[in-house]
């Protein structure tokens, strides 16, 4: 079973963006999108997470994580596991058990 520690992080494409405009974009909105990650990971079952760290996100860019509940490559705004389907604020050990979770759901449709 899959877990927070399976994840493999990259920088947010937002981050990359700001990156790219940092000449041109004012310093403020750059340093808020720098050091954004995220990770996404599709489980057999066709359901997946994608976890993304940083303060312009539902994490307090320490130590807490915002997921969400992936179907196919689609975020599953119905998803009742996480009433929503984005969470934020989790730890890596909640985002852990909401992976477990959804591995363990039947196949999606």
């Amino acid at each position: 079973m899959k877990t927070f520690n399976d994840l493999h992080f990259h920088p947010h494409p937002i981050s990359v963006q700001m990156e790219e405009i940092a000449s041109m974009a004012p310093s403020w909105m750059v340093a808020k999108y720098q050091g954004c990650t995220q990770a996404e990971e599709h489980f057999p079952n066709g359901y997946g997470v994608s976890v993304v760290f940083g303060k312009p996100f539902y994490s307090n860019g320490v130590d807490t994580y915002e997921v969400a509940v992936l179907k196919g490559d689609d975020i599953d705004m119905g998803n009742q596991l996480l009433q929503g389907g984005v969470i934020g604020n989790q730890s890596p050990q909640e985002v852990s058990r909401i992976m477990e979770r959804l591995q363990q759901l039947p196949p999606c449709e």
